[in-house]
């Protein structure tokens, strides 16, 4: 049977709209653009199609690195946004400033050797003035280091545990996860200023000094990947992993799309796999998981009228009449407590349940 699609307006080369067609079925899909790019990234690709990605095991290896690493990142960030503890770095920054300037006011007019000669009384309190001076510039350039020291101190541990938990999980995942970036500092306060080259000059957030560029302190630091840290932190990596399993029995797949559905309206859907004229629409979760959200779905799957549905868990159901409730929905597959199989286990049984719906 011919097919002939007529554009009603712009929004189909826009939105990225993807329209599937079948005897008894028409699906209207639009893709996320931001989603596309995160998972069409080599990295992204590569971190997903790692074997037993969902494995608890792997689960807590990526979870406690991408816990020092933010730790790390946030510090980093909070102590070049936050104006905290003012009177402990910019009142020694001002004093700093007024120690140096009287000093050379003092010295341009004043030999220190011959006032320390005199003995009128103007002289001798010259000669102290300028002592004082000198010990109170000490005293805020030693306070000032202590600061910065100890700052510096803090994010130097926390980057290098950053480091040795990155070069532990690249070792047992044989992916590159760390990449090498330039942070730079104030060299007063220890503050971050940027996280990439400025071109003359910028302020600190913190002591408000502007720091030249060759003044600024440059530190190597590692953190890691963005694209494979913002796929991991959206929780997207589950989805689009089970979207590879189910390219391996070889249905195609789209992830993480936005569907009409029957009502005209759009739902948002993890996942979508087509085979054979069969489609499929399904849901991840890698948190606990209440009856609203398994209620929510199957209104969402019967809405699209999908032929079959998958809700995939990392973890299990907390509550039996749940269970019970997709149990007797024969259109839905329950995959239970992901994190506890081996990948080919799980295909297995996907491949088995689907073989006894299809």
């Amino acid at each position: 049977m011919p097919v002939s699609i007529k554009e009603l307006d712009k929004s189909s080369k826009q939105d990225n709209i993807t329209v599937l067609l079948g005897k008894k079925v028409i699906l209207n899909i639009i893709e996320k653009p931001y989603s596309k790019r995160l998972l069409d990234d080599t990295h992204v690709k590569r971190f997903i199609s790692l074997p037993n990605l969902c494995r608890e095991s792997r689960q807590q290896q990526l979870t406690h690195f991408f816990q020092v690493e933010s730790r790390f990142r946030n510090t980093c960030i909070n102590e070049s946004r936050l104006r905290h503890n003012i009177n402990d770095v910019t009142s020694l920054v001002e004093n700093k400033k007024f120690c140096l300037k009287h000093l050379e006011d003092l010295r341009k007019n004043v030999n220190l050797e011959e006032l320390r000669k005199k003995e009128d009384e103007h002289s001798i309190e010259k000669y102290r003035l300028i002592l004082y001076q000198q010990d109170q510039l000490e005293r805020t350039m030693y306070d000032l280091s202590k600061i910065t020291r100890r700052k510096k101190s803090k994010l130097t541990i926390l980057n290098e545990q950053t480091f040795s938990a990155g070069k532990e999980l690249e070792k047992e995942l044989g992916l590159a996860i760390l990449t090498a970036h330039t942070y730079i500092f104030c060299p007063d306060c220890g503050t971050l200023i940027s996280s990439e080259e400025y071109e003359s000059e910028e302020k600190c957030a913190r002591c408000e000094r502007q720091i030249k560029r060759k003044d600024a302190e440059y530190v190597e630091v590692h953190i890691a990947n963005d694209k494979i840290r913002e796929v991991w932190e959206s929780r997207l990596w589950f989805e689009a992993y089970v979207s590879e399993l189910l390219k391996k029995l070889n249905w195609q797949t789209w992830t993480h799309v936005l569907v009409m559905g029957s009502s005209g309206i759009y739902h948002q859907i993890d996942f979508l796999a087509i085979k054979g004229g069969s489609v499929i629409v399904g849901e991840c979760k890698t948190g606990r998981v209440s009856r609203n959200d398994v209620f929510n779905f199957v209104t969402k799957a019967d809405d699209i009228k999908a032929h079959f549905s998958i809700y995939a868990m990392l973890n299990g159901l907390p509550e039996t009449e749940t269970r019970e409730f997709i149990r007797k929905d024969p259109s839905v597959i329950m995959l239970e407590n992901l994190c506890k199989l081996e990948e080919d286990a799980i295909i297995e049984e996907l491949d088995k349940r689907l073989l006894l719906k299809t």
